[in-house]
Parts: C-alpha cells; sequence; structure tokens
C-alpha cells in the first residue's frame, strides 16, 4: 500500500490506523494525516472555482490533481441518445 514515492495513499490510512494498539500511536498517525489532508486542501485552495472540478495539466501537475476517468461530455450525450431511443417507443 505505499506508492512509488514511499507515501501511502489517502484510502490506505483507516487500515494504517487500526494495525497500531495504543491511543498515543493512533494520535500521532491522525496527527500526520491532518497535515497530509492540510497540505493537499492547501495546493487545491490555489485552484479558482471553475477549474477546481477540471484543471488545466499544468495545475493538475502542481496539485497532484488526478486525470479524469470517465469523460463526462460524451457519457451525457450517449445516455442522453438512449433516453431518446427509450422515449420515442
Amino acid at each position: 500500500m505505499v506508492d512509488g514515492n514511499g507515501a501511502h495513499p489517502p484510502d490506505a490510512m483507516p487500515l494504517l490506523i487500526s494495525v497500531f494498539s495504543t491511543p498515543q500511536d493512533n494520535l500521532k498517525l491522525t496527527m500526520k494525516m491532518e497535515i497530509l489532508f492540510d497540505a493537499l486542501f492547501r495546493r487545491l485552495a490555489k485552484l479558482d472555482a471553475k477549474s477546481i472540478h477540471d484543471p488545466k495539466p499544468e495545475q493538475r501537475k502542481r496539485c497532484h490533481y488526478p486525470i479524469p476517468i470517465i469523460d463526462y461530455k460524451s457519457a451525457r450525450l450517449a445516455a442522453i441518445a438512449a433516453f431518446d431511443t427509450i422515449k420515442d417507443r
């Protein structure tokens, strides 16, 4: 669950928290997580309101923003076309 840079992805955090046995260890890890997420939100806060959902490639790289998984424009058009065929029946 460690990426190439040696950092844990966010979805690994709940598992890591449950591994530690003492409340002090859990507190230390929780504090580290807060620092990581704070840094992420600070990077995203630099994006304007329009770019937050679809940043330009250079903004994506700077903020470590993932590339889109779905092309929403083509998915929307395909859904509209599918509903139009059903509607005409």
